[in-house]
């Protein structure tokens, strides 16, 4: 220390600023192994989600300006791993549809995704309806149903149509135009949602029971109205953020997008980290300055539309029956606009020779009963008492068999007792 000196690293502009670290103090509490007590205490409160004890160090020890840091990848990492599918395609691997919305007062912000086996998933479309949301039945709403409404190409040559949609009804100036809007599509797996407090309620599950909202006979919920459903939007964003964006090879879990994505979509993906908070000793997903998170909160909704679907449970047998449907249907679709036939086409085609007519047959010397037969009908798609899409047959029809009659004992005939009473005995 007597020998060292200071030596400047930037110009000199009329003022002089001086650093040093506590490595260089004298006294006995800062010595090395002090100072790397001190470090791994701060590390340790800061995996519990306290962050006081490392800026402490970082400012006064270190003696450098603290700033947060988060394993996120940045949107820039993200957008180099884009694919080259289209907008609005499904590739070959995605088997089921999602959308996620989010409402806003002058836009629809909505999120379609695909999913496939262990959750892999491809984002088909990412983008904003503009237009009035006070009104369920027009505007930016119309919108929206000829988005969720319509038919998607998926890369067998067959189309997939939307499975479930959550839609955020949290915002208190339009709550009763999302139920609005819902009541009305329940039959189409279309979900009110709310998303839970990251602060107070961080533990809840992506997907959990919903809550009746419509009310019945006698004070009542009613069984079959309304039902909006509180998502662990702090899980989801760990399984998003903290997870699967890290997953960079094809596989489960794994996540995709299409390179001709609107360029604000990487940003607000990457809009949230998981820093301490200032009134809870844990992390919380906390929003960046100045930074929309419209697209990270509609993949949230997407992935819980999935979960409806329990995508997370479904086993290997069932994405391959979905997948023998959607090629099944690929083979029998016809093309989207067939040439009308030419007259050499009709000349060349080959018609099939009439069948000859039956000969007939002598009458059977004794008239036997023609036998019972049972048309099994056609596989329908389905859901079993999981949820999963199956396909089931229907019970088969027992041939009818003739009514067996029983006998019945006749009573011994009644005789005349005294007093003029019947009388069996």
């Amino acid at each position: 220390m007597r020998k060292a000196h200071w030596q400047a690293t930037a110009p000199f502009t009329g003022a002089a600023g001086f650093y040093i670290n506590e490595l260089y103090s004298p006294f006995p509490g800062s010595v090395l192994s002090e100072l790397l007590k001190k470090f791994l205490t701060a590390v340790h409160a800061m995996a519990l989600g306290d962050d006081t004890k490392m800026r402490s160090f970082r400012n006064n020890t270190e003696g450098l300006p603290y700033a947060y840091k988060s394993d996120v990848p940045e949107g820039d990492e993200l957008k180099l791993r884009a694919e080259g599918y289209g907008e609005l395609e499904v590739p070959a691997g995605g088997l089921l549809l999602t959308s996620g919305v989010d409402v806003q007062h002058d836009r629809l912000a909505v999120v379609i995704r695909a999913w496939g086996r262990g959750e892999e998933s491809w984002l088909v479309f990412w983008g904003e309806i503009f237009g009035s949301t006070l009104d369920p039945g027009a505007g930016a709403w119309l919108d929206l149903d000829a988005l969720l409404m319509r038919d998607f190409r998926h890369a067998s040559g067959s189309t997939l149509r939307i499975s479930a949609v959550s839609i955020d009804g949290s915002d208190g100036n339009r709550t009763e135009i999302v139920h609005a809007y819902v009541r009305r599509r329940k039959a189409h797996r279309f979900m009110a949602i709310k998303g839970a407090s990251e602060q107070t309620d961080d533990k809840r599950e992506i997907f959990a029971t919903p809550r009746k909202v419509d009310p019945g006979k006698a004070g009542k919920m009613a069984k079959k109205g309304l039902e909006t459903y509180i998502v662990g939007t702090a899980r989801a964003k760990d399984l998003i953020l903290d997870t699967r964006l890290k997953i960079i090879q094809s596989g489960p879990g794994c996540l995709h997008w299409y390179a001709g994505v609107r360029a604000d979509y990487w940003e607000q993906l990457t809009s949230e980290v998981k820093a301490p908070s200032r009134t809870r000793n844990r992390k919380t997903w906390q929003k960046k300055a100045g930074v929309r998170n419209e697209a990270l909160d509609c993949e949230v909704y997407a992935l819980h539309a999935a979960r409806r679907l329990k995508t997370n449970l479904m086993q290997p047998a069932h994405w391959d029956a979905i997948e023998a449907r959607l090629r099944q249907r690929s083979l029998i679709a016809e093309p989207d606009d067939p040439p009308p036939p030419s007259d050499d086409d009709e000349d060349d085609q080959d018609e099939a020779p009439p069948a000859p007519p039956a000969p007939k047959a002598d009458p059977p010397p004794v008239a036997v009963p023609a036998p019972v037969v049972v048309q099994q009908a056609e596989p329908a798609e389905s859901q079993d008492e999981a949820g999963f899409l199956t396909s089931e047959d229907p019970p088969p029809v027992a041939p009818a068999r003739r009514p067996v009659v029983q006998k019945r004992k006749a009573k011994p005939a009644a005789r005349r007792g005294g007093g003029g009473f019947a009388s069996n005995w």
